[in-house]
């Protein structure tokens, strides 16, 4: 069953940014979906909790150069 969950993303300034973090997310093997929305900062993601585990989808973000606010 899938779980979904919002992650507060930080450093995005345009368009551009919030697309590489969509596209990082949704390319991830075990991400069922995930949008991003630059006003708010943040990614929608609904995932395979047996496949991913949260760290990796913060990795994820990390890994496209954008940061994750973990408060």
């Amino acid at each position: 069953m899938a779980k979904e969950l919002t992650l507060e993303i930080t450093g995005m300034s345009c368009q551009h940014c919030s697309q590489t973090v969509e596209k990082a997310l949704n390319n991830r093997v075990g991400v069922e979906s995930a949008e991003v929305d630059l006003n708010k900062e943040e990614a929608f993601v609904k995932y395979d909790p047996e496949q991913l585990t949260l760290e990796d989808l913060i990795k994820e973000v990390e890994n496209s150069g954008y940061g994750v606010n973990r408060d």
